[in-house]
């Protein structure tokens, strides 16, 4: 069932701690989160965390990542709502950042065409177990052949210009009887510039699940298009 929810836009860049502030007498319910933390200036080894914040000034909560950020390096780090870290009896996949891919930069994505993402960087935190069976370097579609539910986070940074434009996580097998397509579409500049969309598939060696991430515009012509797929789970083997 596709979903179709309201993405803001926070900043373009600010230093930390960067912030955003509820308007007026506004409510929010977060379903994801996501930054991209610059540490080309750090003086030492950082935890990237989200702090919330009531509207009485009272600090609800601090989320940082299980593992730090060496100093010099940089991060891009997804918040989900109801993510914690696993017990320790099964190799984890989640240590802050562990699968991570990106695509060809400045893709370029024909006007009218459903379009697969062609990643071109694949990398594994030290310690990671992919839920893919070997792993599968810069593919898509993904196969998921282990046992285990995994969190997938999509941004897509689009050209700028007002057009149609979607991106979205299609996995057309069952995942426990049902069939995923999360997607996010726009088309204004800037909301709709970056879109980012989130799903859970389960893995399973007895029926593998294949999920496939397109983006789609709809400008009259040929458009750019980089993306970066974080995967956050626990595969069970």
């Amino acid at each position: 069932m596709a979903t179709d929810d309201q993405q803001v836009l926070v900043t373009g860049q600010a230093d930390a701690p960067a912030s955003f502030r509820v308007p007026g007498n506004g409510q929010i319910q977060p379903k994801a989160v996501y930054a991209s933390f610059d540490g080309t200036s750090a003086v030492g080894d950082f935890l990237p965390a989200l702090k919330i914040i009531s509207d009485g000034g009272e600090t609800v909560g601090v989320y940082p990542t299980e593992t730090a950020v060496v100093a010099g390096a940089s991060a891009d780090v997804s918040w989900f709502p109801g993510v914690k870290p696993f017990a320790q009896q099964a190799a984890p996949l989640i240590k802050g950042r562990q699968i991570y891919f990106e695509s060809e930069v400045g893709q370029s994505i024909p006007s009218g065409v459903v379009t697969a993402l062609v990643f071109s960087t694949f990398l594994s935190a030290p310690g990671s177990v992919p839920p893919f069976g070997p792993l599968p370097g810069v593919s898509n579609p993904l196969t998921f052949v282990n046992f285990g539910d995994v969190l997938l986070n999509l941004v897509a940074t689009w050209q700028a210009g007002n057009y149609d434009r979607y991106v979205e996580v299609n996995a057309p097998a069952p995942i426990e009887g049902v069939a995923v397509l999360n997607r996010k579409r726009g088309s204004l500049a800037p909301d709709d510039t970056i879109q980012v969309v989130e799903a859970q598939v389960s893995g399973s060696p007895t029926i593998p699940t294949v999920v496939t991430l397109n983006v789609f515009q709809a400008s009259g012509a040929n458009k750019t298009c980089d993306a970066k797929l974080v995967l956050y789970g626990l595969p069970y083997l």
